[in-house]
């Protein structure tokens, strides 16, 4: 923002060093400097739109971070029931007798 400053800076100086007319002068540096707030609101109006779009995406990358965390949580307690399980038991049937018993893996 500084080069800005001097650049206007610049600029102002030169618009008064070439025009030596005090009513021209002023005529033009009134209409310079309506360009430059005209200017700044613009890019003023730029900024709130961007701040505004930029807060709605942050809302929504909280909205899907807080679903992908009850999803791993979920997805957690899935591999805990399924592969984290230490002693793995089965029924098992005898052909002989048709009796039904527990072993387990081991």
């Amino acid at each position: 923002m500084s080069n800005f400053s001097r650049e206007y800076k610049k600029n102002i100086t030169e618009i008064e060093k070439a025009i030596s007319n005090p009513d021209e002068r002023a005529i033009v540096m009134d209409k310079v400097n309506e360009l430059s707030f005209m200017y700044m609101d613009l890019i003023d109006r730029i900024t709130k739109i961007d701040d505004s779009r930029i807060d709605a995406l942050e809302e929504s990358q909280d909205k899907v971070l807080k679903i992908l965390l009850r999803l791993s949580d979920t997805i957690d307690l899935i591999k805990s029931d399924i592969y984290e399980e230490e002693g793995y038991d089965f029924e098992v049937v005898c052909p002989y007798c048709n009796h039904e018993f527990v072993a387990d893996i081991e």
